[in-house]
């Protein structure tokens, strides 16, 4: 290996890959930079940024869900984490609800959640979403009769 690394053409070939490596990625690096960080100030066709409502209307959830993960009492975390995935199943926010669930550590009460919140992500229109839910329940039978339903919807 040590033969290899002292063959000058091929050590300075290296050397030269290196620097082109470098003079090509770092203009690319630099506009991937630059889109990014522009992407999130979309503005609307008026020019200006959309209403605080709307961009804070899908981040509701997850205020709730990073403010109820703080909370040291596991029974008042288990009961917040159950209000917010039941509250984001109705809206059809799968994400925060499947986030709220697994945070529920009372079996019984992620069991019984997940099955409403599984129910209620069906009725929101997103039924891939509501058997993944479904699938997050540990009792067999809740989780067959919480299938079955949506399987008959």
């Amino acid at each position: 290996m040590k033969a290899i690394e002292d063959h000058e053409p091929f050590g300075r070939l290296s050397k030269i890959e290196m620097k082109m490596k470098r003079e090509f990625l770092t203009p690319i690096a630099v506009i991937a930079v630059v889109v990014c960080l522009t992407a999130g100030c979309k503005k609307n066709e008026a020019g200006a940024l959309p209403p605080a409502g709307n961009r804070s209307r899908m981040s509701e959830y997850e205020q709730r869900f990073r403010s109820a993960n703080h909370i040291m009492d596991i029974n008042k975390r288990n009961e917040a984490m159950d209000a917010i995935a039941r509250d984001a199943a109705k809206a059809g926010d799968t994400m925060i609800t499947t986030r709220g669930l697994l945070m529920i550590i009372d079996r019984d009460m992620r069991n019984k959640s997940a099955a409403e919140c599984a129910l209620a992500v069906a009725k929101a229109g997103n039924r891939s979403s509501a058997n993944s839910i479904a699938n997050l329940i540990s009792d067999m039978s809740l989780r067959d009769t919480t299938l079955a339903k949506l399987a008959g919807k």
